[in-house]
């Protein structure tokens, strides 16, 4: 789903770069074998007060988890969940 979503907007030019960077950084997860649905959520969730200087350590290649946030989706436990 996420492709075709992707993918439309490739005729464009935007579109197309921004699919690209996409793919890159799944691949370069799935290189380091690092899930990249959660290696996305958490750096989105830290880009914002990592620091500038620092930037490379949110790379996947020296990429090491932050602490998982307390929502239902990272709860192993939560009676909600399926």
């Amino acid at each position: 789903m996420l492709a075709r979503y992707l993918f439309l907007g490739t005729f464009f030019f935007t579109g197309g770069k921004w699919a690209a960077i996409l793919y890159s950084l799944v691949a370069s997860c799935k290189r380091h074998k690092i899930d990249p649905y959660f290696y996305l959520r958490d750096v989105i969730s830290r880009v914002k007060t990592h620091p500038m200087s620092r930037i490379r350590e949110l790379l996947p290649a020296s990429y090491v988890p932050g602490p998982a946030p307390e929502t239902p989706i990272f709860q192993k436990d939560n009676p909600e969940l399926p």
